[in-house]
């Protein structure tokens, strides 16, 4: 039997307590492990449940299973952890960063435009010269740390999914 429970944290946690008990050709094992894996792949989990409810139809099938049981509740329980599957892993993704988009860029071009504006109104039109060499050592900072930024955002998303399946919630975590 599979059991899977809703944390407070949204956590999911998927428990078997008859392993032994699934026929050779049955998924359910790889599911359980991938849905226990906050590192899983949500395709590749969502791949293993759809063979499962492809074997559990072919069995409900009277024509190819001389065996017939119906086995549509099974089905049911796995269209809905398919659905749990991909909302999980639509969220799990919505907190990527990617450097490389429209928006990102947009908005870095913006926020350089701000710093620029704000420098110019500390040190006025005299200043412009040294606005233009702040900006300018800005930029070259930013190009000279692109590819520690983008590591360091990767690493964070890796370290947050890790620590949130090790650890449980404390009082004073701000979620953020």
């Amino acid at each position: 039997m599979i059991r899977v429970q809703f944390l407070k944290d949204g956590a999911i946690r998927v428990t078997n307590a008859q392993t032994e008990s699934f026929s050779s050709d049955s998924t359910l094992p790889g599911i359980v492990k991938l849905v226990s894996d906050p590192n899983s792949s949500a395709a590749e989990t969502l791949r293993l449940i759809t063979f499962e409810i492809v074997r559990l139809v072919a069995l409900s099938n009277p024509l190819l299973n001389p065996n017939f049981e119906s086995h549509n509740d099974e089905i049911k329980a796995l269209r809905l952890l398919a659905r749990i599957v991909k909302e999980t892993g639509m969220r799990s993704k919505a907190d990527v960063l990617n450097f490389d988009k429209p928006k990102f860029k947009y908005v870095l071009a913006q926020t350089v435009s701000m710093l620029e504006e704000a420098t110019h109104q500390v040190l006025g039109d005299k200043g412009r010269a040294k606005t233009e060499m702040i900006m300018k050592r800005f930029e070259d900072i930013l190009a000279e740390k692109q590819q520690d930024l983008r590591r360091s955002t990767e690493e964070i998303g890796h370290e947050s999914v890790a620590e949130a399946s090790q650890s449980k919630p404390s009082a004073n975590s701000s979620g953020a």
